[in-house]
């Protein structure tokens, strides 16, 4: 009996251990088939990887702009775009690739006159797609020594000319010196001037002359009010005589220059579309103070600048936006120049100011608007095909493409002045002398003529060539 017992109990209990032992490996092999033992909790599966972002197409957020330059400069286009990068840049010029032009701005080599109406375009691409620009035209304006250049300066007493080898001639009232001590052209009034120049500028008591290498060299009389630079003689002292061309404290790559504010004011516009003004700053060593230029804050991209006939200086921008240039006077021989945008004037290509207000030239034809103040632009009617503008001291006068002569006040209907006939050209000052330059290279002009600037004694009622002068 307790045998039985024994072997039943002994046999009951193996049965168990037999049971414990499968479900243990059942459970081992489990373990195994996840990746688990070693006693530590399953290792969590590795998440999927994100997707992969799309790519973004290129956008542009800034077009190329058209741009009007002086030949013998270059001129700079720019693309501004969005999109995932890298951004590939293809500029072409009238739909032809510009080889190694791959940048988001391309600038040309030198211009000349021949290069003018072309188009410029650029093609931005990645890896979602590709976008191509609008066109940029540009324009290149013809300098010294062809037909339709600047070549005639009138300052407050006197006149320059440019000859079409780059010599300069000057004539008229000579109070400073401002003829400089060239020799008297035979059969002319005026005195040949030592230098060699492609635009030249007459102020109130010194001549400017810019030389082909962007060097701006000056001669007359130097004052505190000097727009040529250098030593200046301090207060209550006399002006210092420069009777041969000297160089002046300008920054190099000069490309035009213009006079505004009374004559006492000149303006430069440098090859990087920034614009410069002297007097500017004064600096003092010891006991000698020198003039320097000054940069106009806040002005870039210029392309063109209009003269101030008493009136504020212009520059006009590469989108045919207009602003005037005021200045103030900031202690002592220092002065300080501001940009002041002109509302509602665009597509210009040339301006101009006078006592009595200002006028642009626009594809859209001539407006006026006020040399400050406030004023809607107004449109000038009653003229053809205008080619120039320019202004006397309360008046205003137009080139016609056909070469005639227009003038015209403030508010008043336009009249041709007659006998002009193949005009190029027209100057004038706060004087009221007119002055023209022909298609063959002869000056001739009309006024109260005061300061001799016709050449010849006693007012003109109507044109009368100025003698001996032949620019072309």
């Amino acid at each position: 009996m307790y045998e039985a017992k024994r072997r039943g109990g002994s046999a009951g209990h193996g049965a168990a251990r037999r049971l414990a032992l499968a479900s243990t490996m059942v459970m081992l092999a489990g373990l195994s088939a996840c990746g688990g033992g070693g006693g530590g909790d399953p290792a969590p599966a590795p998440p999927p990887p994100p997707p992969a972002p799309s790519a973004s197409a290129p956008t542009l957020t800034q077009q190329p702009q058209s741009v009007a330059v002086d030949a013998g400069q270059t001129a700079t286009f720019t693309v501004v775009a969005t999109g995932t990068a890298p951004l590939a840049y293809e500029w072409r010029r009238n739909d032809v690739v510009i080889p190694g032009a791959t940048a988001a701005s391309y600038t040309t080599p030198a211009l000349t006159a021949g290069d003018s109406g072309a188009l410029y375009t650029v093609r931005v691409s990645n890896a979602a797609g590709t976008v191509t620009s609008a066109s940029a035209a540009l324009t290149v304006r013809s300098v010294a020594g062809t037909p339709g250049a600047e070549r005639l300066s009138m300052g407050t007493y006197h006149v320059v000319a440019l000859r079409a080898d780059g010599s300069a001639l000057a004539w008229g009232g000579n109070p400073n010196g401002q003829l400089g001590g060239g020799a008297v052209l035979a059969g002319s009034p005026a005195r040949q001037v030592a230098v060699s120049a492609t635009a030249v500028a007459a102020g109130a008591f010194e001549s400017l002359a810019l030389g082909g290498d962007g060097v701006v060299r000056g001669w007359g009389n130097r004052q505190n009010l000097t727009i040529l630079g250098g030593t200046i003689p301090g207060l209550g002292a006399l002006g210092i005589d420069m009777p041969t061309p000297t160089t002046g404290t300008w920054p190099t790559g000069i490309t035009r220059l213009v006079i505004g504010t009374g004559n006492s004011f000149a303006f430069g516009l440098r090859s990087d579309g920034t614009v410069w003004h002297m007097p500017g700053t004064v600096t003092t060593s010891g006991t000698t103070s020198t003039q320097n230029a000054r940069q106009v804050p806040g002005l870039t991209g210029v392309t063109r600048l209009g003269a101030g006939v008493v009136g504020s200086p212009t520059a006009i921008l590469a989108d045919g936006s207009v602003v005037r240039i005021t200045l103030t006077n900031s202690g002592g021989f220092n002065w300080q120049a501001a940009a002041v945008p002109v509302p509602g004037v665009s597509g210009a290509t040339a301006s101009v100011c006078n006592a009595v207000g200002c006028m642009a030239l626009t594809s859209a034809g001539v407006v006026s608007f006020p040399d400050g103040g406030v004023g809607t632009p107004q449109a000038v009617t009653g003229l053809p095909a205008v080619a120039r503008i320019a202004a006397g001291g309360t008046f205003f006068l137009a080139v016609g493409t056909d070469g005639s002569l227009w003038r015209w006040n403030l508010g008043s209907t336009p009249a041709a002045v007659p006998g002009a006939a193949n005009v190029v050209e027209a100057v004038s000052n706060a004087t009221s002398t007119v002055l023209v330059r022909l298609s063959d290279g002869t000056v001739w002009g009309y006024g109260p003529n005061t300061f001799n600037e016709l050449g010849s004694s006693g007012a003109a009622a109507t044109l009368v060539r100025v003698p001996g002068i032949a620019l072309n």
